[in-house]
C-alpha cells in the first residue's frame, strides 16, 4: 500500500477523533494529506493514485475537511512497474511521517466551487 494521510497534524488526536466522530467519518485537514498519493478533483472527489475512491472534501467553517468513506478503502494495487515508473508516488517503505510536509496545504480553500 501507499500512505495517504498522516494524522493528527496541528491538532491533538482527541481533536481529530472528536471531529471524525461528530461528522461520522474520518476527517483530515490539508496538512494531513500525503499529497503525492492522493488526487483531488474539481468538486472535491478524492481517490488514491491506485484508483481507489476515498471520499470528498466537505469544507467546514472555511476549512477544507477531507472526509474518507471507509467502505471505499480497498483498491487496485499498483504493480511494481507502475510504482517504479510513477515517481510522484511515495512508497510506504520510503515514507517518513515525522518529517513529511504536505503540499496540499497550499491549495486549501482555493477550490472555486466553494
Amino acid at each position: 500500500g501507499i500512505p495517504l494521510f498522516v494524522a493528527p497534524r496541528g491538532r491533538t488526536f482527541d481533536d481529530f477523533a472528536a471531529e471524525s466522530i461528530y461528522h461520522g467519518w474520518p476527517s483530515f485537514r490539508p496538512e494531513e494529506i500525503v499529497s503525492e498519493n492522493v488526487k483531488i478533483y474539481n468538486g472535491g472527489r478524492m481517490e488514491s493514485k491506485c484508483g481507489t475512491h476515498l471520499g470528498h472534501n466537505l469544507p467546514d467553517g472555511g476549512v477544507d475537511r477531507y472526509c474518507i468513506d471507509l467502505v471505499c478503502m480497498a483498491g487496485m494495487a499498483l504493480s511494481s512497474d507502475e510504482l517504479v515508473s510513477n515517481d510522484s508516488v511515495i512508497l510506504a517503505s520510503d515514507f517518513d511521517a515525522s518529517s513529511y510536509t504536505s503540499s496540499a496545504e497550499q491549495w486549501s480553500g482555493k477550490n472555486p466551487a466553494w
